[in-house]
């Protein structure tokens, strides 16, 4: 997916984004919104790598009711907010993210991970830092409050001084 934040679509770079993806076997699909379709993306990646680090479960924990699947509804629903106040809105009614994530979360192999989970527990560079620790420096930013972000962020933080 590839776009311009100013939403035009005559603009070179975008001939250019869409060739260079073509030649690297790639289907490009333009976003005049580009912002949104990728904050939509964010909001399943995030709270799945966040949940899934913080309580070191695979998607069968988050598949079934109790408080690792919460603390996921938890994360998707910060998110929103977050988009929200960033004056990009993610949902035309209340809870259709949620809704929408959940379906895909169940349709996942119960042994099913995010590569950050993946990546942390082999000691390797993660993407830690845009996919937790990023929402929280936005969070403050706009003001927005993200409490179950922060428990994460700040639990991963010490996981990670700790090896």
């Amino acid at each position: 997916m590839y776009g311009l934040p100013s939403h035009k679509t005559d603009h070179p770079v975008l001939q250019q984004v869409e060739t260079d993806l073509k030649n690297a076997g790639i289907d490009p699909v333009y976003s005049s919104y580009v912002e949104r379709d990728t904050l939509l993306k964010f909001a399943y990646v995030s709270p799945n790598a966040a949940c899934g680090q913080y309580y070191h479960a695979k998607a069968a924990e988050m598949q079934h009711p109790g408080e690792v699947r919460d603390s996921f509804v938890r994360l998707m629903k910060e998110v929103v907010a977050l988009a929200d106040k960033m004056g990009i809105p993610l949902e035309s009614r209340p809870g259709e993210l949620v809704e929408r994530n959940l379906r895909i979360l169940d349709a996942l192999a119960p042994t099913a991970s995010t590569s950050m989970q993946r990546d942390m527990e082999a000691g390797k560079q993660s993407e830690v830092d845009g996919l937790i620790y990023q929402v929280v420096r936005l969070a403050e930013q706009y003001g927005v409050d993200v409490p179950e972000y922060r428990k994460i962020a700040e639990a991963v933080k010490k996981q990670t001084e700790n090896k």
